[in-house]
């Protein structure tokens, strides 16, 4: 095989690997959402939410009262889930999705 063979066929390798990333990752958002707004607990407080947000790449809850958009930043928020707080403390979570 030639350099310039080589070089052709890992372009065309990391071109098609790109190329089926993102398709994935929006194929799989749903399930993989889901479970994780099934981890968020009521009962939670925000240091605890705001740790979670962060583990799984969640955009941060930005206030401790009021319903907070969770959403995953790799699918640019089109899924995530809607949590409710009262004085800093998780009262309901519900999976959502941005048509």
């Amino acid at each position: 095989m030639t350099k310039r063979r080589a070089v052709n066929v890992i372009v065309g390798g990391v071109i098609l690997g790109g190329g089926a990333y993102f398709p994935y990752i929006f194929l799989s958002a749903e399930n993989r959402v889901r479970e994780v707004c099934a981890e968020i607990k009521p009962g939670m407080t925000l240091n605890a939410l705001h740790a979670f947000a962060e583990l799984h790449g969640l955009r941060q809850p930005t206030r401790d009262a009021g319903v907070n958009f969770l959403v995953e930043t790799k699918t640019f928020g089109r899924f995530g889930c809607a949590v409710k707080l009262e004085s800093g403390i998780v009262r309901n979570v519900e999976y959502t999705f941005a048509d």
